[in-house]
């Protein structure tokens, strides 16, 4: 569960004319209390619409609260939901709000709504329904004043179709609804997009990266993309990384580019250099993620869709910093 403070809202939303547009249609639904399902794949920008609706709505002056359905178990995730009760359930030392009751007055965005159990669906389903929570171990409703936001990479009409998500509940979230379109369905408009991400460089990053050459600019705009917008921004962090300075090119952005490897005296590659190249491409990819999160695990799990004990053990590997710290 986090908070997220009032800040500049990313320029990134406005790049594209299709995402522009899809957040002018949206603008009615930010000016009401209506909760709302954002749709999209991963690394689309289900995140920055919900915070960009939420700062132009009349909530804005209210918390903004997240809460992130994946890889918690569901006692834990109610909890930090609903809050608890002190002793409420094992390890539960301290009572506990929950995300519902912080963010009463304000938004509440969760996030991968379909990773939430049938159980919690059906505890959800209240605080959708008549805005009131009941923590865990508590013997009462508490009322919330909140506006929910959920999002999904998955379709939850079609999870309900086939009884994996509540369709009662998928009926309440979706007073209004928007589909956020994958990156590839736009690529005559992501020079625009670059060109946001390349400016975010040198304010956030405060990398000195001059533009982006032809050749580069021509090999992303054809690449398919699955990790959407969150993928192209860590692939232009890596490549900023080894052009500082001076134009990104495609070799930047390619980890391994074809061809490196070196051919041996019977006319093979040399395994030991291809394994040299992939050890060295990914320890730029952990350093990179480790800026990109500012150091913070669960996150750069998400981010990467690498399992948390799988990326200790990578860090560890790299000595990119204590894996327990």
């Amino acid at each position: 569960m986090s908070a997220v403070p009032d800040g500049v809202l990313p320029p990134l939303l406005c790049a594209s004319k299709s995402v522009t547009r899809m957040i002018q249609a949206a603008m009615e639904s930010a000016c009401s209390n209506r909760h709302l399902v954002i749709e999209g794949e991963t690394g689309t920008g289900k995140t920055m619409l919900a915070r960009y609706l939420h700062f132009h709505g009349p909530r804005a002056r209210h918390p903004f609260v997240v809460i992130d359905c994946s890889g918690i178990p569901d006692t834990l995730l109610e909890a930090q939901l609903f809050g608890a009760e002190r002793g409420s359930y094992t390890g539960a030392a301290t009572k506990l709000q929950g995300s519902a009751l912080a963010a009463s007055r304000g938004t509440l965005l969760v996030d991968e709504i379909h990773n939430l159990s049938m159980h919690g669906q059906a505890r959800f389903l209240r605080l959708a329904d008549e805005r009131v929570v009941r923590p865990l171990g508590c013997d009462h409703d508490v009322p919330t004043d909140v506006r929910l936001i959920v999002t999904t990479n998955q379709d939850l009409r079609t999870l309900a179709a086939h009884n994996q998500f509540r369709l009662d509940l998928y009926y309440r979230l979706c007073q209004s609804k928007i589909q956020l379109p994958a990156l590839r369905s736009y690529p005559n408009e992501i020079p625009d997009v670059v060109e946001v991400l390349r400016n975010d460089l040198v304010r956030v990053h405060h990398i000195p990266v001059k533009s982006i050459s032809p050749g580069a600019m021509a090999w992303i705009m054809m690449q398919p993309w699955p990790g959407n917008l969150r993928e192209l921004s860590m692939s232009l962090l890596s490549g900023s990384f080894r052009a500082v300075g001076r134009e990104i090119e495609m070799e930047d952005l390619i980890d391994e580019p074809p061809g490196t490897a070196k051919v041996n005296e019977h006319g093979s590659q040399n395994p030991g250099l291809f394994q040299a190249a992939k050890m060295h491409a990914e320890h730029e990819y952990l350093t990179c993620l480790l800026s990109w999160t500012r150091g913070r695990l669960r996150e750069a799990a998400r981010v990467s869709g690498i399992d948390r004990k799988q990326l200790r053990l990578l860090l560890a590997r790299h000595r990119l910093r204590d894996p327990l710290s």
